[in-house]
């Protein structure tokens, strides 16, 4: 049974680094960090990375995923 404490949350960590690291990007190099809710929702990368990350999440969590391993 999968649980918020479980291993397999490990697998979203890829996808919270980019969103961390995108942030980063967007704030330092293309210097648009005034207003980050504009920022982050206006960024198509961005936003279809937490999709996917909330997909998984609710993937894994809610539904109870079985993986094998």
């Amino acid at each position: 049974q999968v649980r918020l404490g479980s291993n397999l949350l490990l697998m979203t960590v890829p996808m919270v680094m980019f969103g961390l690291f995108r942030y980063l990007y967007l704030s330092t190099v293309e210097d648009k960090g005034e207003s980050p809710e504009e920022v982050l929702f206006g960024d198509l990368p961005f936003v279809l990375n937490l999709l996917l990350w909330g997909a998984l999440f609710v993937g894994l969590v809610g539904l109870k995923v079985h993986v094998p391993w």
